[in-house]
This record gives structure tokens, sequence and C-alpha cells, in this order.
């Protein structure tokens, strides 16, 4: 199975939230460089907010439709 970068996120409150909000929604999620992103900052990049390919645009709308709300 492929996965697509959803969105990136400095902060891990913010990437988990997004995660749960995606997870409620029944889509399969999965935050990348987590450790990584604790040990080091965003010298190396932040999380990433990774679904299969054939959600991405689910997600993208779900997260875009938040925003807004």
């Amino acid at each position: 199975m492929k996965f697509a970068k959803v969105r990136e996120y400095q902060s891990p409150i913010l990437a988990h939230f997004d995660a749960e909000k995606l997870e409620l929604a029944g889509l399969m999620v999965r935050l990348e460089n987590q450790q990584m992103a604790s040990l080091y900052g965003n010298v190396l990049g932040g999380i990433i907010l990774i679904v299969p390919e054939n959600q991405l645009n689910k997600a993208q709308e779900i997260l875009r439709n938040e925003q807004h709300s």
C-alpha cells in the first residue's frame, strides 16, 4: 500500500489532533518522524501526517473543512 503526505507539523499536539480527526472519519492514518522531530526539533523537518494514496483527497477535504468551521 502506498501512502501520501497530507501535511507536515512542527507541533506534535496539532499533528495528533488532526490524525485523530481523520481516524474518527474512518481513514487510516500514520504519523512519521515523531521521534526525530522530538529529538532534533525542526532541523530535520516536522511530523508528517500520511494516509493511503486513495484516501488523500478525503483527508485534505476533512482538514480543510475543519479550518473553516
